[in-house]
């Protein structure tokens, strides 16, 4: 059996999600307490629950109420896999300040253009969250240089200039 559907059918992933849009609305503490308990066992399984709350967490700080109940209850029941497109190459651990991606709004959508590595999951990703700077011209700080966008992961990585949809999108597969 996949771990992840093991996970799924374990409420695990869950845990982190409020109950309102399908989770168990557990605290961060029991959250964090899973994610340590699995990686006592297997760090690289305990990615597998850290990232699915890592990549929906701006739709749970930022979406508007019809995206979280869209889209979170398919990631808190683990039918659907999130990723996130944070680092890039020469960035090291400094995403804020040194992050060039760059995401200009284009009517409904935005044009990214850069590129993004090592993105955990993304190659089995039903949604991608893309972090990007939306204002180049404002301070070097998280709130005030990145945005995160939601993505669609079947388009192809390594090219730039891509026009995503600024809402989720479903993985065609």
């Amino acid at each position: 059996m996949d771990i992840q559907k093991l996970f799924a059918q374990n409420d695990l992933l869950g845990v982190p999600f409020p109950a309102e849009y399908g989770g168990l609305g557990g605290t961060f503490l029991t959250y964090v307490k899973v994610v340590e308990e699995v990686a006592k066992a297997c760090a690289s399984s305990a990615l597998i629950i850290a990232v699915q709350e890592l990549g929906a967490l701006p739709i749970l700080i930022g979406g508007s109420d019809e995206q979280k109940r869209r889209f979170i209850p398919k990631l808190a029941n683990g039918e659907w896999v999130a990723a996130y497109a944070l680092t890039e190459a020469g960035s090291g651990s400094d995403a804020a300040g040194s992050m060039r991606m760059r995401a200009r709004r284009d009517g409904d959508d935005y044009v990214l253009d850069g590129t993004k590595i090592w993105i955990t999951q993304g190659s089995i990703a039903d949604i991608v969250t893309v972090f990007a700077v939306t204002d180049p011209e404002k301070v070097p700080t998280a709130s005030a240089r990145s945005s995160s966008r939601r993505a669609r992961p079947d388009l192809p990585w390594a090219s730039s200039r891509k026009r995503w949809a600024s809402a989720v999108h479903r993985r065609s597969s």
